[in-house]
């Protein structure tokens, strides 16, 4: 079973958000199994990547500043984990998994959703 599972709560109404969810949750799910089998991935050059491709989709609406708080603040959280992980953090890919799990659950389904409605 998938550390998180695509769901119909995720789908937001725009499809290029909905295929780039997809592929967060998919690396968020190959993180999560290179773990368990003792390796590592990265994930941090996509989470920017996403980010800017939302606020972009939301030039001039008024959702824009909220989602760009979120992701300003989800951005400073992986990068302090990733920091952390240079470091030898033998936690860090744990609590990375924890971040991008809830991250994931909370804010797609709730503020995503939110923006990206018709």
């Amino acid at each position: 079973m998938a550390y998180i599972e695509w769901t119909d709560e995720f789908v937001v109404d725009n499809e290029l958000i909905n295929l780039q969810h997809k592929t967060l949750i998919g690396i968020v799910n190959s993180l999560h199994d290179a773990v368990t089998h003792g390796e590592a991935s990265d994930i941090v050059d996509y989470t920017h990547f996403h980010f800017k491709a939302e606020e972009d989709l939301l030039a001039g609406s008024a959702e824009l500043e909220v989602q760009k708080k979120e992701h300003d603040r989800m951005a400073r959280q992986v990068m302090a984990l990733n920091e952390k992980y240079h470091q030898g953090s033998a936690t860090m890919i744990f609590e990375i998994l924890d971040l991008l799990h809830d991250w994931l659950s909370n804010h797609v389904k709730r503020l995503d959703k939110r923006s990206f409605s018709s």
